[in-house]
């Protein structure tokens, strides 16, 4: 049991009291919340020495129902399964350390010893923190427990309401419409608990807190006839009983009768000491001092937190105004002056800020500027980072867990960080078994408290943890000052829900902060990726292209040239490059700017200006701790909140500047081979221009002389009238334009040479040519020879030519109108990809030229070469194993020349 009690105590104090889950209020003035068997004053009425009066029990008069135990286990099942699926990520993490069996709600299966254990730890937890989830599904399981304890069905009925309360962040009786279902379930389980309490028409005096609680439920759903009669039943049990006197009261201020319920307190036992911490206790209720929690949106923890700081600063002077006004008002004024002394300022970097393009980011001063920001953050982290190592130093060691950083003083580390850069540190634990025994007594002592109705020893565990706990566990009747102890607890009770406060607000502020330049970044980040797949799929299909374009037929078998250099794909590959390159620094540019922008005003505006004022606010309250030791750990406290908030807000300018990584996008083709490339596009395109015009000139030429090419639309559309015939060596054609008759006799190699390696070809033609749109007639003839051989491997050979032919044209009246006589040579060497080719040309009519050419040509034997496949669509994959390749041509001119001889 004792174990079972330990971890529940260190899963609420280590996970919860330094997140603000702690409802220090309720400690400082327990009994707010509904649902513990201690009464407001923090007493166990049925062991209070201030009680006179007291009835061991009296007859119960209520007229209850009968109870409906089916419906009262259907309500206690529904509530476990709300806390347990509408609880945080930490409460489902630590609710199987504490419900560690599997409820029953059929009521079949009871432990009432187990029930037994868990009563006192099921009502701690409602009372005294926000740990809705566990609280609400611990009561539900300890209730099925022992179904006939009256203690048990009370404490799930309070766990309901406070659960409907924490949901709504208001008080029943302010928020009863929207609470109504909570109330409602919570009504019938206390009439059942009362039910069972008064089985024998009796009822005892440790059933008062059900009574009080059952009595100001129905008050505050306006069930007035049933609350006066439990109250009087409270009454009956302990007439000077304050909590029930104050009931009554309520009762009859309900009704309207403010007489009667003044009359039930004026006389009531009020120490003075009680009564001025009532008084502080005032200011520490939900409306005049709101504890932020993390369910709360960042509006309403501003507001909260504005509240907070209105939160008047108690002295014990105040105590004594009317006795010494002068004196109270001089120690006012210099707590006040003494106040605005405690000032933090949060770091600039406007030396940053002030580049605001991404282009004069990256310049050379803006790198530099940007150097020295994340040399500051750097600091930042290190004094962050040493803060929560001795935060935690420090707990562990009120715990008895000794850590050794091998002699570094980690106040050092904060002062000066720089000095620790590259240091290894050499951490050493001991007393971890000593932890786990001091724990476990400490667990001990707590359960043994709560039994009796007492709090202390928890706050004892409490304290060791957090020494400020010491202060609220002081009596000031214990003190001859009380004044000086009644303003301590009220002001560390502020100090706390602050600092709890600051905490949640910032880490919220903060990690939204963060979301977005988050999602800026993902959103750059996508959208490059697209415009990078959009870039490669482009340059893949110029590949294909390529490859389609550059295929040879090796003995059947479609394959491809090696990419050599081709500048129709080095033009269009830069050209791609040239489309996307701009839009992808221009989205760069853009993001930057934009989320820069963001993070600089909203540090600048809003989180700057926030932690100067919390660190403010919060010191006000520290420095009226009277306990030096005390309010150095709270310093030290607020210091490590401002230390975190400046390190993450820091870190998302950090994330913001850090979208220039990559930028810019430049294209790595390499200019020199681009520029040539281009030249060399220009200079056929130029070539082909001026060809293209002079085939014009011809083209009109001829039209002009009545001839039409036969490549012309033209005379391809008139082709389909036409007729032919081929008859061995004789071919003719009749179509609308023209009629032509050509013979063409071959002479056989073997009749000439018979056969050999040599290839040796001859032969005789005659062509006759009739136009029918001028009229003339062509004829012409002709005699050829040629001689060629070539190795066994077919990469070298030798071809000789020589013709001769003559060309008579007649016009419609029989005269000639041309008339030529041409002799040709022509002569070619092959070796390897290399092949020359010269021609010597005789014309009666055009005179004698020579002609030449040089060429690389491939052969058919070369093998293509591996090419890529399966290249990524991210943008990193893409951009670093997209190749460049420079397809090139089958046949490339080297040379070219033509030279005209004159004698």
């Amino acid at each position: 049991m004792t174990r079972i009690i330990a971890v529940l105590l260190v899963v609420i104090m280590l996970m919860f009291s330094l997140s603000g889950c702690i409802n220090i209020a309720d400690i400082f003035n327990p009994g707010e919340k509904l649902g513990t068997d201690n009464d407001a004053s923090g007493h166990n009425p049925a062991s209070s020495a201030e009680n006179s009066g007291l009835q061991s029990q009296i007859k119960f008069e209520m007229n209850l129902k009968k109870p409906d135990l089916d419906n009262i286990m259907n309500i206690a099942g529904k509530y476990y399964v709300l806390a347990k699926t509408q609880a945080t990520v930490n409460e489902k993490k630590y609710l199987p350390l504490l419900i560690d069996w599997a409820p029953d709600f059929t009521g079949k299966t009871e432990d009432p010893a187990l029930a037994a254990d868990f009563m006192y730890a099921s009502a701690f937890l409602t009372s005294y923190t926000d740990l809705k989830g566990m609280y609400l599904a611990l009561n539900s399981a300890v209730f099925v427990l022992d179904i006939k304890d009256p203690l048990l069905a009370g404490n799930l009925a309070s766990s309901i309401i406070a659960y409907g309360e924490d949901i709504a962040g208001k008080q029943l009786g302010s928020a009863i419409k929207e609470l109504e279902d909570y109330a409602a379930d919570a009504a019938v389980v206390y009439e059942y608990a009362l039910s069972i309490a008064a089985s024998e028409e009796m009822i005892s005096m440790e059933n008062m807190p059900l009574l009080l609680n059952y009595g100001n439920l129905c008050i505050d759903r306006n069930e007035l006839d049933a609350a006066k009669l439990s109250f009087e039943a409270a009454m009956k049990l302990a007439p000077d009983y304050l909590p029930a006197r104050e009931g009554m009261a309520a009762y009859w201020l309900a009704k309207g009768d403010k007489k009667k319920a003044e009359e039930l307190l004026k006389n009531a036992a009020h120490p003075m000491v009680y009564k001025k911490i009532k008084e502080t206790g005032e200011n520490t209720t939900e409306e005049e001092a709101p504890q932020v929690t993390v369910e709360d949106d960042l509006k309403t923890m501003e507001e909260k937190l504005y509240t907070l700081s209105t939160a008047p600063i108690i002295l014990a002077t105040d105590f004594y105004e009317s006795l010494d006004p002068d004196g109270v008002k001089e120690a006012r004024r210099f707590v006040d002056n003494l106040a605005a002394e405690f000032k933090y300022t949060a770091p600039v970097f406007t030396y940053l800020s002030q580049y605001s393009t991404l282009p004069n980011f990256i310049s050379g001063q803006g790198q530099a500027a940007f150097g020295a920001f994340t040399k500051e953050y750097g600091i930042f982290a290190q004094k962050h980072a040493a803060a929560t190592v001795n935060s935690n130093i420090q707990v562990m060691d009120s715990l008895g867990l000794k850590i050794d950083l091998g002699g570094i003083d980690i106040n050092d580390m904060m002062e000066n960080p720089e000095k620790y850069e590259d240091m290894d540190i050499d951490a050493k634990v001991t007393g971890l078994e000593g932890m786990l025994d001091k724990l476990t007594d400490m667990a001990g002592k707590a359960e043994e408290g709560l039994k009796k109705g007492d709090a202390s020893a928890v706050l004892d565990m409490w304290a060791s943890i957090s020494p400020e706990a010491e202060i609220l566990k002081l009596n000031p009747g214990d003190y001859a000052n009380p004044t000086d102890i009644i303003a301590q607890k009220y002001n560390m009770t502020i100090l706390l829900r602050k600092i709890s406060g600051y905490r949640d607000y910032f880490n919220k502020l903060t990690g939204e902060f963060n979301s977005v330049i988050t999602e800026d970044r993902n959103k750059l980040t996508n959208k490059m990726s697209e415009y990078a797949k959009e870039m490669y799929d482009e340059e893949l299909k110029l590949e294909e292209e390529h490859d389609k374009s550059h295929s040879i037929v090796v003995q059947g078998v479609k394959t491809y040239v090696p990419q050599i250099a081709c500048d129709d794909c080095i033009t269009r590959k830069h050209a791609i490059h040239e489309k996307y390159h701009p839009q992808m620094n221009k989205l760069s540019e853009s993001v930057w700017m934009s989320a820069t922008n963001y993070a600089n005003s909203q540090y600048t505006q809003q989180i700057k200006p926030k932690i100067e004022s919390m660190y403010s606010d919060c010191m006000r309250n520290c420095m009226l701790i009277s306990d030096p030791k005390i309010r150095k750990l709270k310093e030290d406290e607020i210091n490590t909140l401002v230390y975190r908030a400046v390190f993450n807000s820091l870190t998302t300018v950090l994330t913001a500047y850090s979208f220039a990584s990559g930028y810019p996008v430049s294209c790595d083709c390499d200019p020199d081979i681009v520029a040539a490339a281009k030249a060399r596009e220009k200079k056929a395109f130029d070539e082909a221009q001026e060809a293209k015009a002079m085939m014009e000139a011809k083209a009109k030429k001829e039209f002009e002389l009545g001839t039409i090419n036969e490549n012309s639309q033209l005379y391809k559309n008139l082709d389909k009238y036409s007729a032919n015939c081929n008859l061995l060596f004789m071919s003719a054609k009749w179509h609308p334009l023209k009629t032509e008759v050509a013979f063409n006799l071959k002479i056989p190699r073997g009749a000439l040479m018979g056969e050999g390696k040599a290839k040796l070809e001859a032969g005789a033609f005659y062509k006759f040519v009739e136009n029918h749109i001028n009229n003339n007639t062509t004829h012409s003839g002709g005699i050829y020879s040629s001689v060629g051989a070539r190795a066994h491997n077919g990469m070298t050979g030798i071809n000789a030519a020589v013709s001769l032919q003559a060309e008579v044209t007649t016009n419609g009246d029989g005269n000639v109108v041309r008339a030529d006589v041409i002799g040709e040579m022509k002569g070619s060497v092959t070796a390897g990809t290399m092949n020359a080719t010269g021609t010597y040309t005789a014309s009666v009519m055009n005179g004698c030229k020579l002609s030449g050419e040089v060429a690389e040509v491939y052969s058919e034997s070369m093998k293509p070469p591996n090419m890529p496949k399966n290249i990524g669509n991210s943008w990193s994959e893409a951009s670093s194993t997209v190749k460049i390749f420079q397809p090139k041509k089958p046949r490339k001119v080297l040379w070219k020349g033509e030279y005209q001889i004159t004698e």
